[in-house]
């Protein structure tokens, strides 16, 4: 991933403020979009754990969306690492 540190970290936080918003405002399609690409972009996007917990909070589903999310993290760890070009 090119840039340093600081810039990842800025970008970051902005996508989790995006996600949250996205939750609230936009239909779920837009959430999960948003958070497969975040998924692969960043190392260990973790806050995707976190942020489907507030989606399942907000709308009362239970704890569905959190599971999906958990297995879409685990699912993605290991596509990154079985592709060449994901560096980390």
């Amino acid at each position: 991933m090119a840039g340093s540190y600081k810039t990842i970290k800025n970008i970051r936080w902005v996508v989790i403020f995006s996600l949250l918003l996205s939750v609230i405002i936009f239909p779920w399609w837009f959430y999960v979009s948003l958070s497969i690409i975040a998924l692969f972009y960043f190392d260990d996007f973790y806050e995707i754990v976190f942020v489907a917990f507030a989606m399942d909070s907000l709308y009362a589903t239970g704890l569905k969306n959190t599971l999906i999310a958990l297995l879409f993290f685990i699912i993605s760890i290991y596509i990154k690492k079985c592709l060449i070009f994901f560096i980390k």
